[in-house]
């Protein structure tokens, strides 16, 4: 079953602090640079987590010239540090730029939800983030927009009424 990161945008802060949990677990350091999540500031109005989004049909797969990285039973993308030549191709063509090239082995690397445990997620301080399959977060968009909905309903039937009354 397909699991990525959905973000809760009112949640998010900006604080970076899943950029820092991301590459504590990954390379051993608090450099945001070395993460596989990354915030972006859309001004001016929100925060947003980008990492990868483990598409259906992945572009990053299809465009590597060596055959490096590989969809697996998880729909996780995989790098083979053995075969990737560092060409990039794959990250120019990931439309959420969630592919990143380790300059120190020339490999890239893309998120592997920490293999099922996501270190993001779990350092999040206002938890905007959540690890979730495509079922569960369309049913909670579902709710969403029932219950904002229902608000709408309300608050039009309290306006209607003092107009009326």
């Amino acid at each position: 079953m397909r699991r990525y990161l959905k973000v809760d945008l009112d949640k998010c802060t900006g604080c970076r602090t899943c950029e820092l949990a991301c590459a504590e677990a990954k390379k051993k350091g608090c450099n945001p640079k070395k993460s596989l999540i990354r915030v972006t500031f859309v001004p001016p109005y929100f925060f947003l987590p980008l990492s990868c989004q483990f598409c259906d049909k992945p572009p990053c797969v299809s465009s590597c010239p060596e055959g490096a990285l590989e969809v697996d039973e998880q729909h996780r993308i995989r790098v083979d540090p053995q075969k990737c030549i560092g060409c990039t191709w794959c990250m120019n063509v990931c439309p959420f730029g969630a592919i990143v090239l380790d300059e120190e082995t020339n490999v890239v690397r893309v998120c592997d939800l920490c293999d099922g445990d996501p270190e993001c997620v779990k350092a999040c301080p206002t938890d905007a983030l959540e690890l979730v399959t495509s079922e569960v977060s369309s049913l909670r968009s579902r709710i969403s927009a029932a219950q904002k909905l229902l608000a709408g309903l309300t608050l039009s039937g309290e306006v209607l009424g003092e107009v009326k009354g």
